[in-house]
């Protein structure tokens, strides 16, 4: 009679290490092959492991906001940088259509955030958890009045020293004078607080450096930058000197802030590294020369994996190497068709972490 090999028993510590580098959407189907994995993977400690790794070791999938001028609004996202895109595109699961009054309200830790009409949601696009934020009362349009005469710009915020999830609302109407700022911290027994008013409106996301967010702040004639310490929660702005440039927004890149401006003589994109102070360099640290009537500066714009990201006028997304490793080189997402319009481009990381309980 043939011998029978033995079955083979992996320790649990064995295969922990194993689905903590299977991608979040697969840890879903993995979870139903019996009961210890399931009791592994929805662990809180395994949750947190495995998006710090897939944070860290992994390229961020780039989440892509679109607004069509015909059919409804979709999320799209794609994993690689190569030339052969239009594969690895796939729809994001929402909650609820952003349509033309909504907007897309940022990314934390594989968390998203939409806001339609004061109606603010954050959700987990791979678990689908969801929470409803309560709409804020001083919105005039939760009355029943016209949105047409109020402003309003949503960002998604992650304070790393509290681990808290935090909603920040700029808003005004045709009779403020200033812009009031309200916060939202996620959680039970929480609600709308008003934390400034400014004189300025962001003109583009923000970006977090250490507890601090930055919005770029741009109208003819003004560069402005909007700060925020998401510790003592104080609010200012500042005004940006940058001679006959445009600030089209903030970036992070080694953990720095850099600023992203148009040069409008040499049509030249520029990026300016923010010092230990609010000073502006002297000189851009990169540069990307515009093609003349061929790469026209749109938003969005970014850097992430030594890659600089923007729009053309063809509403294509142009990505750059600026490393020296491959060179100069340009991708054209043209997948998308001519009926979508990019609306904005954050990175994001897929993760299985919670949508904190709203009582």
């Amino acid at each position: 009679m043939a011998n029978q090999e033995e079955p083979l028993y992996l320790h649990n510590d064995v295969i922990e290490q194993i689905l903590i580098h299977v991608p979040a959407s697969s840890l879903l189907r993995f979870q139903l092959v019996c009961k210890n994995w399931r009791d592994m993977i929805q662990e809180p400690r395994f949750k947190k492991e495995h998006f710090e790794l897939n944070n860290t070791t992994n390229e961020p999938l780039r989440l892509l906001v679109l607004k069509s001028w015909v059919i409804n609004s979709g999320v799209i996202c794609d994993k690689t940088f190569v030339a052969e895109v239009d594969s690895q595109n796939r729809e994001i699961w929402i909650p609820r259509d952003l349509g033309n009054d909504g907007h897309f309200g940022g990314s934390c830790n594989g968390l998203l955030c939409t806001e339609v009409k004061g109606e603010i949601t954050v959700f987990n696009p791979i678990t689908r958890e969801v929470v409803y934020l309560p709409k804020p009362t001083f919105i005039q349009g939760s009355d029943g009045l016209n949105y047409e005469y109020e402003t309003m710009y949503t960002d998604f915020l992650f304070h790393s020293a509290t681990g808290e999830y935090k909603v920040i609302l700029f808003y005004q109407n045709c009779i403020m004078q200033l812009c009031a700022v309200h916060i939202y911290t996620l959680g039970a027994n929480s609600s709308w607080r008003q934390i400034g008013n400014i004189g300025i409106f962001p003109s583009a996301s923000g970006v977090n450096v250490e507890d601090t967010v930055y919005w770029p702040s741009f109208s003819p004639g003004y560069n402005g930058m909007i700060f925020f310490n998401l510790t003592e929660e104080n609010i200012n702005f500042i005004y940006f000197p940058i001679n006959n440039r445009m600030l089209l927004g903030l970036t992070k890149w080694h953990g720095k802030l850099w600023y992203v401006c148009f040069q409008m003589d040499h049509r030249r994109l520029e990026f300016w590294i923010h010092g230990n102070s609010v000073e502006v360099p002297i000189a851009p640290s990169y540069e990307i020369q515009l093609q003349y009537g061929g790469d026209w500066l749109l938003a969005p714009y970014s850097i992430k994996m030594n890659r600089v990201f923007f729009v053309n006028s063809e509403n294509s997304l142009i990505c750059r190497d600026i490393s020296g490793e491959r060179g100069d080189f340009s991708v054209k997402y043209t997948c998308f068709g001519s009926i979508c319009e990019i609306k904005n481009c954050f990175a994001y990381v897929e993760s299985l972490l919670p949508v904190p309980i709203m009582k």
